[in-house]
């Protein structure tokens, strides 16, 4: 990055500025920022996979403990879990979960 031309090699006193302007704690720092856009990122339904080349980690691991999600969000989560539902809305009997599919289709 540069500024007038010149390489900036600091970025405190901006940081402690931008930081300052919108009304951020002092505890927050820009790696408190990365961790919440990460949060965020998933929160949204982006994929982790994407999110570990954003973030430029070679692992995943560490993106999954980057990407934390709050306690309502993973409750939230939990309703994708079990048996599909038939299309009324309750639990139903011979859900077909391969509907649309090519293999389905080729069944038929």
């Amino acid at each position: 990055f540069t500024h007038r031309g010149r390489p900036i090699t600091k970025t405190d006193s901006a940081w402690r500025t931008a930081r300052r302007k919108a009304g951020l704690p002092s505890w927050v720092t820009p790696h408190t920022t990365r961790h919440t856009g990460a949060t965020w990122f998933r929160q949204n339904g982006g994929d982790l996979f994407r999110l570990k080349d954003i973030l430029g980690h070679s692992d995943i691991r560490l993106t999954e403990r980057y990407a934390k999600a709050s306690p309502d969000y993973q409750r939230e989560n939990l309703a994708f879990m079990g048996r599909p539902r038939a299309k009324d809305g309750g639990r139903g009997q011979g859900v077909d979960t391969n509907l649309g599919s090519d293999a389905s289709n080729a069944a038929s």
